[in-house]
């Protein structure tokens, strides 16, 4: 599940203020020194499957909104191998344009779509509202 920043800090500190929130906190390495404290919320349990689904960051996603992407399908012999794919004609291809102008100028391209094969195991959580 990818998140903006303040969307995911939101959620911790809803989580962790709400009464009848239950939550998890493990302590990961404690060290000699004692543990240094600090919380953020970083899955959900998911309540079907009962396994946890992973928080992530992104940091160019517009705040309000929460892609839950599958990379695997938890269907075995489904024949296919990735969700997400990037299917190209052309991997890389450089242009070196001609000099037209008092600079040497250089593109770099590739053609080709990127394709979901399975929608149907994606979705989004929108109209998150900042509090």
């Amino acid at each position: 599940m990818l998140l903006n920043g303040n969307d995911r800090k939101q959620l911790s500190d809803a989580i962790k203020s709400g009464s009848t929130a239950n939550y998890r906190l493990v302590i990961n390495d404690p060290g000699e020194g004692g543990t240094t404290y600090g919380s953020i919320v970083t899955g959900l349990q998911n309540e079907v499957t009962g396994k946890a689904v992973d928080l992530m960051v992104h940091p160019w996603l517009n705040q309000g909104v929460a892609p839950v992407l599958s990379f695997t399908l938890p269907i075995p012999d489904t024949e296919v191998s990735d969700v997400w794919a990037n299917f190209l004609v052309q991997d890389y291809m450089g242009i070196q344009w001609p000099v037209t102008q008092f600079s040497y100028d250089f593109s770099t391209y590739f053609r080709g779509t990127f394709f979901c094969t399975a929608p149907a195991w994606n979705g989004a959580v929108s109209g998150i509202i900042s509090a």
